[in-house]
């Protein structure tokens, strides 16, 4: 566990370790743009003299946090797809309740990741 070095008890380390590897780089990587590149950029916007610089800057912070929301997409959650009812053959997403298709694996509406 590459961020929180000495602190993580047996138990984070142990879920850690039974992550896939893909998850565990989108993880890594998503720490990266939040702690690291963000602030990074806020920091260096204070001290911008220039107004192309300024606009400059802020179109990296909003670049950096729309990166940062589609890695949080990509990571898989417990969000499932549901029957709309117990007669239904449609399915719901649980996160936007909308209606998705049973072969998808992203919801169209959201596109957070689903699972059945």
């Amino acid at each position: 566990m590459i961020y929180y070095k000495n602190n993580a008890t047996p138990k984070r380390i142990e879920w850690w370790n039974s992550l896939p590897e893909r998850e565990q780089n989108l993880r890594i990587c998503l720490f990266e743009i939040q702690k690291i590149a963000i602030p990074e950029q806020k920091t260096l916007l204070r001290y911008k003299k220039s107004r192309k610089e300024v606009l400059s800057a802020k179109a990296t912070l909003k670049q950096l946090k729309l990166i940062a929301k589609a890695i949080k997409r990509q990571i898989p959650g417990y969000i499932n797809i549901e029957k709309a009812d117990d007669y239904s053959v449609a399915y719901l997403c649980a996160c936007c309740r909308q209606g998705v298709p049973a072969y998808a694996s992203y919801c169209p509406n959201c596109g957070q990741r689903i699972s059945m």
